[in-house]
């Protein structure tokens, strides 16, 4: 992804959505079958959002004027974002012993 200037995903992969997006390239989204709902969900109107920013490009929008897909206006970090969401709202004891257990494991460890 690293090495891609374009990258298409579908409209419900939220997570390959924002992935895509951290990695700098052009986001394209498929349409699907729309899904019967109520109410849009939150990530749904975050997508939107996206599109209205013109952070990535519905598949049917671009089709009309196809070209190379537009890079993300704003960086993306989603990683180092949930990072400190999950550092500034978990109990200090419960990271803590996540810490401890990333110390202890097999993959932290450095060969003699």
């Amino acid at each position: 992804m690293r090495t891609a200037s374009q990258i298409w995903v579908t409209e419900e992969s939220i997570s390959m959505i924002y992935e895509s997006l951290t990695s700098g390239a052009g986001v394209g989204l498929l349409n699907l079958p729309p899904k019967p709902v109520q109410d849009k969900s939150a990530a749904l109107k975050g997508i939107i959002q996206l599109a209205r920013n013109k952070e990535v490009i519905y598949f049917n929008d671009w089709k009309n004027n196809p070209g190379p897909l537009p890079l993300p206006q704003t960086p993306f970090h989603e990683a180092e974002r949930c990072a400190r969401i999950l550092l500034n709202h978990a109990p200090p004891r419960h990271l803590e012993a996540v810490v401890d257990q990333m110390n202890t494991s097999p993959e932290a460890e450095t060969p003699a």
